[in-house]
């Protein structure tokens, strides 16, 4: 890496670390902070609203759905992106070249093969040869090449598209122009880019060559290798991946507190008020009055909700109206006290 690659990299990494420390330190305040809310019981008028959207059947149908869909998006996404990103990180060590038996997957990472450059034009596009070697299989850069191993000397032919290692162990794809026998005897090939205007300098043998090009690509794919492949790809990867975690981390101890105010709750709004239905008269009205609203329900479910001038000291109570009378009953639900910072940093842990 040159040191301006190591620069871009060093600051590439202080802005991600700093962005995933900053967002890590505001989402577990808010999440500390959302728990006490939920244990004090600060948020019981939006639980119990939700509880009573929820037993809705459409509201249910159209949530499962929401969350279906949403999770069949994620997973797909994980689903393309981790085999990807395995793939990247595998062609990185290999070289840009991974092997799966006789065959080898190679990203094209320059356009030097992309088209037909003037000064080639006097083999490129002589009708002779084009009818009897397959001269018209250009490639563009970011495009996947399916590779054959060579594994003797008369697996390679003249025009043939190749991929070698160079003396600076780069992988390089372009085409065989010519074949020539040195004074040792060892075969030398030499080869040129479609799109480059001279042949390439450097000598290559047989031992240099890893594959040859069997005319199956996949377009434009490799883009999103390379840059996995990348330092800034590689950070980029792992600061979601971290991401995610964390937010599922808190956003999982938010929905536990949640779940449990919820339940005390649901006993009182949904299982009391709708399941006493089976012992009224089809003709009653259930009224809960909580924190400064009523909630009203008849046979039919819910009827709606109103502010009063109720007291919100935390103290709920319900009231039944039948033609023969009413009853009522109280519930306290206020918090035996206050939580400390202290002991609000124990939903944290």
């Amino acid at each position: 890496m040159s040191p301006t690659d190591i620069i871009s990299l060093v600051m590439s990494l202080i802005g991600v670390g700093s962005f995933c420390a900053v967002f890590t330190i505001l989402f577990a305040k808010y999440a500390k902070s959302s728990i006490r809310e939920t244990k004090e019981g600060k948020r019981d008028i939006e639980l119990i609203d939700q509880e009573i959207t929820e037993q809705d059947i459409k509201t249910k149908k159209r949530r499962k759905a929401v969350s279906i869909a949403g999770n069949v998006i994620f997973y797909s996404f994980l689903v393309l992106i981790i085999p990807l990103f395995g793939i990247a990180l595998v062609n990185k060590v290999k070289g840009n070249l991974v092997g799966i038996g006789d065959e080898a997957m190679i990203v094209v990472a320059s356009g030097s093969m992309s088209y037909k450059n003037e000064a080639n034009k006097d083999y490129l596009e002589d009708e002779q040869k084009r009818k009897e070697y397959n001269l018209d299989n250009q490639f563009s850069r970011y495009d996947i090449l399916f590779m054959k191993s060579v594994k003797e000397e008369s697996d390679v032919h003249l025009y043939d598209v190749i991929a070698f290692r160079n003396s600076k162990n780069v992988t390089i794809i372009h085409r065989v122009v010519e074949i020539t026998v040195n004074s040792s005897g060892t075969a030398e090939y030499k080869t040129c880019g479609d799109a480059n205007p001279i042949r390439d300098t450097e000598p290559i043998t047989f031992s240099d060559i890893k594959g040859v090009y069997q005319n199956k690509k996949i377009n434009g794919l490799g883009m999103i290798i390379l840059f996995f492949q990348s330092p800034h790809g590689i950070i980029t990867v792992l600061s979601v991946v971290y991401s995610i975690w964390m937010f599922n981390h808190y956003a999982g101890k938010i929905e536990k507190s949640e779940k449990q105010r919820a339940q005390l709750l649901s006993a009182i709004v949904s299982d009391v008020s709708l399941g006493k239905q089976k012992d009224l008269s089809s003709n009653f009205v259930e009224t809960i009055y909580y924190e400064g609203f009523a909630y009203r329900f008849n046979e039919k479910g819910f009827l709606g909700k109103e502010e009063t001038n109720q007291p919100a000291d935390g103290t709920l109570r319900k009231v039944v109206e039948t033609p023969s009378g009413s009853d009522s009953k109280s519930y306290d639900l206020s918090p035996a006290k206050e939580l400390t910072e202290e002991e609000g940093s124990r939903y944290d842990e």
